[in-house]
């Protein structure tokens, strides 16, 4: 590999190898022991979708084409980004009036909407806005999620 001092080339490097890993463990279908952990989610007691639970994701996001199916609309979508292991992208926020997974019910909130590409049959990840307002438990044994509302 190439030495250099400069600030800008590093982080270009330091970006690509990000993506490189990331690449790397999701072809090797690696990364959480027996798997990533995941539930389906009702929108605005509507339609389900099935979301990747993602204690460290800040918020909750949905690919654009679940939310399609689920009818909900981005009339009042806010424009922003984000930023993650992969670099940085432009979406769209929506306003879900409630999520309830399990039957644990939160909302409202604002949702990313953004294409991920996490894999056959997953359409989201369900972010801290959401379970931060539960105690969480995890039993990685059994697979099992339980979701007990904050007092």
């Amino acid at each position: 590999m190439k030495k250099t001092s400069n600030v800008a080339e590093l982080q270009a490097i330091a970006k690509q190898v990000r993506r490189d890993i990331v690449e790397m463990i999701t072809h090797a279908k690696s990364g959480h022991p027996g798997g990533s952990l995941s539930a389906t989610g009702s929108f605005d007691g509507g339609g389900t979708t099935q979301l990747i639970l993602d204690t460290g994701a800040q918020g909750t996001l949905i690919s654009p084409t679940a939310l399609a199916a689920l009818g909900i609309s981005y009339r009042n979508a806010v424009r922003g980004s984000i930023k993650g292991v992969t670099g940085d992208a432009n979406v769209l926020a929506v306003r879900i009036e409630s999520i309830e997974v399990e039957g644990a019910r939160f909302g409202p909130l604002m949702v990313v909407s953004h294409d991920s590409s996490l894999g056959s049959g997953r359409d989201g990840l369900l972010g801290r806005d959401f379970l931060d307002n539960f105690i969480v438990t995890i039993d990685s044994a059994a697979r099992v999620v339980t979701l007990t509302p904050k007092k």
